[in-house]
């Protein structure tokens, strides 16, 4: 592979990762407030 179509490929994973994470604080803000608690 490339330097660019490694670079392309790690900023898709970043960005499906926000995604991911943007989905589950909608579905669970409790659940991600008792878990900035805990730590």
């Amino acid at each position: 592979m490339t330097v660019v179509a490694i670079a392309t490929t790690v900023m898709q994973v970043l960005d499906a990762v926000r995604h991911v994470r943007l989905v589950m604080a909608q579905a669970s803000p409790s659940f991600l407030l008792q878990a900035g608690h805990a730590e």
